[in-house]
């Protein structure tokens, strides 16, 4: 399992978290062939640096620094399966794992920034996917929501075969869904001074009353039209407007996922 942890035997060269001036132990070739970004920055070195062309300096704290480091240097085995379930009415197997193979999933987010902004290897990034999946079990609305915002949108789908009924969630954990988390009037923008509140609370009505009656199936944007129907919106320009908009941003963002799911149902 990753471990925050880190130790780098026989360094030939160091990393400095700037925002903590912190310097850390590092294998160059190991920096180079795990990350394209650092391949780069060697490329561009300066040999005639002197004392400083084996110290690079990161623009990161020392926790993201060692986290980092340990991504590179220690690469994260996948999670250990402890049994898999019979598939179900064409669903993917169930499978567990166990929880001490597995990295937790607050640890995941920044992870997967990480192993972005360095571009890090094909094999780490594999490795970090299998990790977010093993916490779909238990925490299947919580791994739907991160491989979306991640545009990973097959893990997404693998997700949703643990998903318990919308109805059964809070309305803040329904709230995280991307597809539903739409505002009509985003950071103010369109917004219509004289029905300002009222449009938006007809718009918040119809988002969760949807979500309660959500599936797999759901035209979520096309069932969306159905606040176009509602006082002021069908009657003012500027929130009818702005409702359209709104409407076809969702559509937008869930065309994808009904392909990701008859994808998975009938594979």
């Amino acid at each position: 399992m990753f471990s925050s942890s880190y130790t780098c035997p026989e360094p030939d060269f160091l990393v400095r978290a700037v925002s903590d001036n912190q310097v850390f132990p590092a294998k160059k070739n190991v920096l180079s062939s795990n990350s394209d970004v650092f391949r780069d920055m060697f490329c561009c070195v300066d040999n005639s640096d002197g004392d400083n062309e084996n110290i690079l300096d990161l623009h990161e704290n020392a926790t993201l620094t060692v986290a980092l480091l340990s991504l590179v240097h220690q690469p994260p085995r996948l999670p250990v399966v402890l049994y898999t379930s019979d598939p179900v009415d064409g669903l993917l197997p169930k499978i567990v794992y166990d929880p001490s193979t597995v990295i937790p999933f607050p640890v995941l987010s920044s992870l997967f920034s990480l192993a972005d902004k360095y571009a890090l290897s094909e094999t780490i990034a594999e490795s970090l996917k299998a990790h977010l999946l093993a916490h779909a079990p238990t925490a299947p609305l919580q791994v739907y929501c991160l491989a979306l915002s991640l545009e990973l949108n097959d893990l997404a789908s693998k997700a949703t075969q643990y998903l318990k009924p919308l109805a059964e969630y809070a309305q803040d954990e329904i709230k995280s869904i991307p597809s539903i988390n739409e505002d009509i009037f985003p950071h103010g923008y369109g917004s219509c001074s004289q029905h300002l509140d009222e449009t938006t609370s007809r718009w918040q009505t119809t988002r969760i009353s949807l979500a309660i009656e959500i599936n797999h199936l759901t035209d979520v944007a096309g069932e969306m039209e159905r606040a176009l129907e509602l006082s002021p919106i069908d009657r003012c320009t500027s929130c009818r407007k702005a409702c359209i908009i709104s409407i076809e941003m969702l559509r937008y963002k869930c065309r994808r996922v009904p392909k990701e799911i008859s994808r998975l149902v009938t594979s």
